[in-house]
């Protein structure tokens, strides 16, 4: 691919050289030298200069103009019969006929001739006649050699087209030509950056907060539209070029710092919330955009540059319209920034300005001349096929009149293009170029269509970059405000969001209290362009609020030691108290005994219990230890009353001994509770021992139960062996 687009560069390349060559071979020499610097300086115009390609050029140039050093021979008939256009269109421009001069048409018979002519001496005035300029069989008119297609409207404004279709072909392969130097970008033909989607504009690359257009509001350039904005004294007369373009808000061309004006009244009613976007073309109806336009239009000073004395035709007009209506990416990197050729360089500092998705547009004039305007897409694409014709205004950039089938500048075909920073497959690279997205047959009775490119015409809406916030899972108790759960981010400007929340959590004391679902419907408006607020514009998120924790134990009863008739039910032992993250009552408190040691009836456990909340969380305790024993705190009665025996165990003779004075009743019975027998004192003195004999008792365990005067009793364990 590389090597055929060199290929047929050098052919054109000497095409110049050899027009050059031929026409000034009776000329001076430096006339050849001064061809060759123009066809170098139209070759870098065209893309077709590089690094790669200047040195064999160079020489194949060299050796082309060098033979004109010494050749007499006039070879004019050759320039004549190839040139009067392609090369002498840029090398020498335009004749200088301003914008809105009307040149009257006289017939002639076989000639038309205009009836005035151009001063050179001053190229503004127009004095009478001392030059016929011819008007040719075919509708062309012809100036000093130059053959260009003129028009003048009703208005008296000086139409210029291309000045033939090969002309028209250059100027499409000049736009179509990757350049070198580029940056790799991620290929996202959706981003408005690109300007690939037909109707998003390109030059907005923070598309979601620039407000750095025509009539955005933003006063100040800060990035925000507030009240500072509103009571800021800014004002000029010439917004376009004074920097006070945002400002603008009736775009009546005059910022207005008086708050009474009308740019003040309508920045009121947006922060009050009258008013949902200042300008924004995405969010307009189609007559709001139509106004719009016409307003932007008449601000925009591309249709009054002079076609004369700048020197461009009709493609530079739809170039420099596009530019300042949709911008292109980095536009110091584009051919834009290059020499041009004419006598008017592009104006870049205004680029993307008004921030209208404007199209190239191809097409004819009523004379059958290749011809070039600008197109722009009316509506919204979700709510109407935005492929169809009907949709689309054609605009004239040289008069800044819309164009109907059969006026001058729109006839037989209209083929809508995008120029900007894209993706060449073939030389899988970026670069700057001009992509084909839809073409219309204007020829029949009805518009058809004959092309459209599916990839670069899809509907785009401002909510393809919004961000909605994820479902979220919470433990109960939870945060649902949009503060903990996020909000829509990468708004488009304008947006307006709004939000509703369905909750299944109830208040019965169930599980559903803690553990419940929380759907926020969030809703995305953007002004005009979506009023129905369709799926495109709103998303559930789910918010999950969920009871995953157990409780906890805040107290626990006492290990004890109880005797062998005692209870071991933690109705008599005592139960923990619980705690739960939900404030309820437990659901279920149970417990389990696991028995560590020991034989019955003498035992050790270890008591664990366990709680269960309202959503089935459970939680184990640790160990309540329960000894089972035949006497109830043993060690702590004797440190309490001094009643004991001695010796324990027994081969059968012991003593008992009780240290309170008075009288006492000793009962002894068998571990089954039998009373085996009784004994009653009187009068004890302190700290007697009373002795016993069970030599002709059954060996085995038995208890003592001795009961004072006072009422109290205890009991003691004797084993006899």
């Amino acid at each position: 691919m590389k090597a055929y687009i060199m290929k047929n560069s050098i052919v054109l390349f000497v095409s110049y050289l050899t027009i050059g060559h031929d026409r000034f071979t009776t000329n001076k020499t430096t006339n050849s030298f001064n061809v060759m610097k123009d066809s170098f300086n139209v070759m870098k115009v065209r893309g077709f200069l590089n690094r790669k390609t200047i040195l064999p050029i160079t020489f194949l140039a060299l050796a082309l103009v060098a033979p004109g050093l010494f050749n007499t021979t006039n070879a004019q008939s050759k320039a004549d019969t190839w040139g009067q256009g392609l090369a002498t269109t840029f090398l020498s421009g335009l004749p200088n006929i301003s914008q809105g001069q009307n040149l009257d048409l006289i017939k002639n018979k076989g000639n038309d001739s205009f009836n005035s002519s151009i001063n050179f001496e001053n190229p503004g005035k127009i004095e009478p006649s001392a030059k016929i300029n011819y008007i040719n069989e075919d509708g062309s008119k012809s100036w000093q050699d130059e053959t260009r297609n003129w028009h003048v409207d009703s208005k008296g404004d000086t139409l210029v087209s291309y000045l033939n279709q090969e002309q028209a072909d250059e100027f499409d392969k000049n736009m179509e030509k990757s350049m070198d130097g580029t940056d790799e970008l991620v290929y996202d033909v959706t981003n408005p950056m690109f300007g690939l989607v037909s109707y998003v504009p390109a030059h907005d690359t923070a598309y979601q907060t620039n407000t750095n257009w025509y009539g955005s509001g933003d006063v100040d350039g800060n990035g925000v539209i507030n009240w500072d904005d509103y009571f800021s004294t800014v004002s000029g007369t010439d917004p376009f070029n004074d920097g006070t373009h945002r400002g603008d808000v009736n775009l009546d061309g005059v910022t207005e710092s008086s708050e009474f004006s009308q740019d003040k009244q309508i920045m009121y009613e947006y922060l009050m919330g009258e008013r949902n976007h200042l300008n924004v073309w995405e969010f307009e109806t189609g007559s709001e955009q139509i106004n719009h336009l016409e307003k932007a239009l008449a601000i925009d000073p591309t249709s009054e540059i002079s076609a004369g004395s700048s020197g461009w035709n009709c493609g530079f007009y739809m170039a420099e319209l596009f530019i300042n209506t949709t911008g292109v990416y980095e536009i110091e990197n584009s051919i834009f920034a290059e020499p041009n050729g004419t006598n008017l360089e592009f104006d870049l500092d205004h680029n993307g300005i008004f921030r209208i998705p404007l199209r190239y547009c191809d097409t004819r004039t009523s004379t059958g001349s290749a011809h070039a305007i600008n197109s722009v897409y009316l509506g919204n694409p979700e709510n109407q096929d935005a492929k169809q014709f009907d949709y689309r205004i054609f605009i004239e950039p040289q008069t800044d009149e819309f164009q109907e089938i059969g006026d001058y500048s729109l006839n037989n075909y209209a083929k809508e293009k995008w120029y900007g920073y894209t993706y060449n497959e073939a030389f899988e690279e970026w670069g700057y170029g001009a992509r084909s997205l839809i073409n219309y047959d204007l020829t029949g009775p009805n518009v058809t269509t004959t092309f459209v490119n599916d990839n670069l015409m899809e509907a785009w809406n401002p909510f393809l970059k919004s961000e909605y916030p994820s479902d979220n899972t919470q433990e109960f108790p939870a945060d649902t405000s949009v503060l903990a759960n996020g909000s829509p981010a990468n708004l488009y400007h304008g947006t307006q969001v709004g939000y509703s929340d369905e909750s299944t959590q109830t208040s019965n004391g169930t599980c559903s209290d803690v553990s419940y679902n929380v759907s926020r419907g969030w809703e995305l408006i953007a002004g005009a362009y979506n009023p129905g607020n369709t799926s495109l514009a709103s998303q559930n998120q789910n918010i999950d609020v969920e009871d995953t924790t157990p409780p906890e134990v805040e107290t626990m009863p006492n290990d004890t030691t109880i005797t062998i008739y005692g209870s071991m039910h933690p109705d008599d032992l005592g139960w923990p108290t619980w705690s739960d993250n939900s404030a309820l009552p437990l659901a279920d408190s149970s417990y389990n005994d696991v028995l560590l040691s020991g034989d019955d009836p003498i035992q050790n456990w270890a008591r664990y219990f366990t709680g269960t909340d309202v959503c089935g969380n459970e939680k184990t305790s640790e160990a309540q230890y329960i000894n089972v024993d035949f006497i109830e705190g043993l060690e702590d009665k004797v440190k309490e009353d001094n009643a004991y025996v001695f010796p324990n165990p027994t081969n059968g003779n012991f003593n008992l001994h009780y240290s309170k004075p008075g009288n006492v009743t000793v009962g002894m019975y068998s571990l089954e509770g039998k009373l085996i027998e009784k004994k009653s004192y009187s009068n004890l003195p302190a700290g007697t021992n009373l002795p016993y004999n069970i030599g002709d008792k059954a060996k085995g365990i038995y208890l003592l139960k001795i009961q004072g005067e006072d009422g109290s009793v205890e009991t003691e364990k004797i084993v006899n062996q």
